[in-house]
């Protein structure tokens, strides 16, 4: 607006001046004074020259806001696009790494959840030898000390093997990798086997013999599994995308 008005007083300046000087030049060319009707012509020419100019002025300041606007209005448009997809971007990164960090957790809860069967498996060979040492001993030479023994080694494989199964459990719900989830289930039909065995054991009647072939061979197929499920997560995790929290080479407990 103040540029506006400077403009226009600027015009209205040059006008007078040169209005003043043609009257001044006129006069001494000529030795001749305006009248009043010529002063009144020449007020209506200055008038009009005046209108013209406010009017071009305020065409012009007017044209330069409309640009002004515009280009105001394309800037902001623009800035708004980059912003738009510069939040894209960052969604689509948030989505990425939040997609990644699922991934590696949900991969990490299943490693675990094996690391666990594998545990619980190591220690079947121990609380199975225990227990049919002391069932024969037991069945070689009835006493209340021997009955005792074969009670508490039953307790103490009792609750290893309860370990184990809720571990296989576990891993059958955790578990979502195909190749993984069927050698779970292999596992956890071999140890289930092995189970009735130590239960049948316990309670076998003393004129039958001991299984004691049928309880190795249960025993040796469950702990193969051990090596058959560290494999078989290793080849899982190289297959996935690289995480710097899972190393298959350097597995807790494997």
């Amino acid at each position: 607006m103040l540029k506006k008005i400077g403009y226009g007083v600027g015009l209205f300046i040059v006008v007078l001046l040169a209005a003043l000087a043609s009257h001044y030049l006129f006069g001494l060319a000529t030795g001749t004074r305006f009248n009043e009707t010529q002063w009144a012509a020449a007020g209506a020419w200055f008038g009009g020259v005046m209108t013209f100019g406010a009017v071009a002025v305020a065409l012009y300041q007017s044209n330069q806001a409309k640009e002004r606007a515009e280009r105001e209005s394309r800037d902001s448009n623009q800035r708004n696009l980059n912003e738009r997809l510069l939040h894209q971007e960052a969604l689509a990164r948030a989505e990425d790494r939040l997609a990644t960090e699922l991934d590696s957790g949900r991969r990490s809860e299943q490693t675990q959840t094996i690391a666990a069967v594998v545990a619980a498996i190591a220690e079947q060979p121990a609380v199975v030898r225990g227990l049919t040492t002391a069932v024969h001993l037991a069945r070689r030479t009835p006493s209340e000390e021997n009955y005792a023994s074969r009670t508490a080694k039953y307790d103490i494989w009792q609750n290893s093997s309860g370990r184990l199964v809720a571990a296989l459990q576990t891993a059958l719900m955790v578990v979502d990798e195909p190749h993984v989830y069927e050698q779970v289930r292999r596992a956890g039909a071999d140890c289930e086997r092995l189970r009735r065995s130590m239960t049948d054991l316990y309670s076998l009647p003393f004129d039958e013999q001991i299984p004691r072939r049928q309880i190795h061979v249960n025993l040796n197929a469950t702990l193969a599994h051990q090596g058959e499920l560290i494999q078989v997560v290793r080849d899982y995790l190289r297959d996935s995308p690289k995480d710097s929290s899972i190393d298959p080479d350097q597995l807790m407990l494997w």
